[in-house]
């Protein structure tokens, strides 16, 4: 039995391709966690395709998320305080990551059994588990199987595996639990580009196989994601500029948008990030696109956009169609001007854009070094 262990669409959507190209012949079950809205419902489609032996609806609490953990607030004042901790955490990777292990610890190992919650039996014939990244169910999973030599992979969740590698450190912490390298160390690794990977060198080194995904062929696929997704009824962008919100902390959301008062409301709509909480948009009186749930990734596998222009602080949604599906739509990254302070992550991202440029993918990339030089680039494309 194989298993694809899903938290987002995304995942879903990679899961389900991965299976028809290849593991068509194994048996395998896809449980999909409480993380997004929507979960349930589509685990009830499917379940009704009969692709997967069995597809399980997973509850969990989401371990370290500060947005989950609002809504537990009981005044404002709590909620305040709450908010100043999961900050301070999310500056510290170490102590983050410490608080996320003990609650792992608390909730699946004393309070639920990890067992339990998924309907994994302990002596399982599994022969391999599928993830995106090393979440604390992952790990009190691999403490509570008998099986230890269950061959651990990764997929492809989105831009962010090539940014962040795909082995992960194993701290001092998990060595104390004795977890094993093989959560950390995976035995396959399947991506669209593998030379992207930003360890491709150190996977190889380990001995993982790595396989080049390509999606395109899938049509059972493409078919049961039109049947779960309803993408009968997600509306076509027509405008020819499509701008992607992101919720990076630091980013001048004004330097990048008065600019595009260059062009008629009726030529841009704005996709909304899900989580966003403010009514920045709202307040510009701009056209948001009302079919934001839908990850723009899987929007590109059943609309072509190589005729828009794509504008986004750091989204990776501007790189999906070139990347994913050789559509040449016009690229614009605006966050070496727009960002108050720049991270490490940026200079990954920036490697990874060099290996996109270098390669086959038809990239058509701007990344503007000036306001002035964003707003010349902007009139230009009237």
């Amino acid at each position: 039995m194989v298993l694809f262990f899903c938290a987002t669409p995304v995942q879903m959507y990679r899961a389900i391709n991965l299976k028809e190209q290849f593991y068509e012949d194994k048996k395998c079950k896809m449980y999909i966690f409480d993380y997004f809205n929507g979960a349930e419902e589509y685990v009830e489609k499917c379940k009704a395709s009969n692709f997967f032996e069995d597809v399980v609806f997973v509850k969990f609490f989401k371990i370290s998320q500060r947005t989950n953990a609002l809504k537990y607030k009981k005044s404002k004042l709590f909620a305040g305080i709450q908010d100043s901790f999961f900050k301070f955490l999310h500056s510290n990777d170490q102590l983050r990551n410490l608080y996320a292990r003990l609650w792992a610890v608390y909730y699946y190992v004393f309070k639920n059994d990890v067992l339990k919650l998924t309907g994994i039996k302990k002596d399982e014939q599994i022969e391999e588990i599928f993830f995106s990244y090393p979440d604390p169910i992952m790990q009190m999973l691999y403490l509570k199987l008998d099986n230890k030599k269950i061959e651990y992979n990764r997929f492809e969740d989105g831009t962010g595996t090539y940014f962040n590698g795909a082995i992960f450190p194993e701290r001092r912490f998990d060595k104390w639990l004795k977890i094993g390298e093989n959560i950390f160390i995976p035995k396959k690794v399947f991506v669209r580009i593998p030379e992207a990977l930003k360890d491709y060198e150190a996977v190889k080194a380990t001995g993982a196989k790595i396989y080049k995904t390509d999606f395109s062929n899938n049509k059972k696929s493409k078919k049961l994601l039109y049947d779960i997704f309803d993408i009968e009824n997600i509306p076509e962008i027509k405008e020819k500029i499509i701008f992607f919100d992101t919720l990076v902390e630091n980013q001048d959301m004004d330097a990048m948008i008065n600019p595009l008062s260059y062009f008629t409301k009726e030529d841009i709509v704005y996709k909304k990030h899900p989580r966003r909480k403010d009514d920045y948009y709202e307040k510009k009186d701009v056209n948001i696109y009302s079919g934001a749930s839908l990850p723009f990734e899987m929007y590109c596998e059943y609309f072509d956009v190589s005729d828009k222009i794509l504008i986004s602080h750091c989204s990776t949604a501007c790189i999906a169609p070139a990347l994913y599906f050789n559509q040449s739509s016009v690229s614009i990254i605006c966050y070496d001007f727009a960002t108050a302070k720049k991270d490490d992550s940026y200079n990954y991202f920036d490697d990874f854009l060099n290996v996109l440029l270098d390669g086959e993918t038809p990239l058509k990339l701007y990344k503007p070094q000036t306001k002035k030089e964003y707003e010349k680039l902007i009139s230009s494309m009237k």
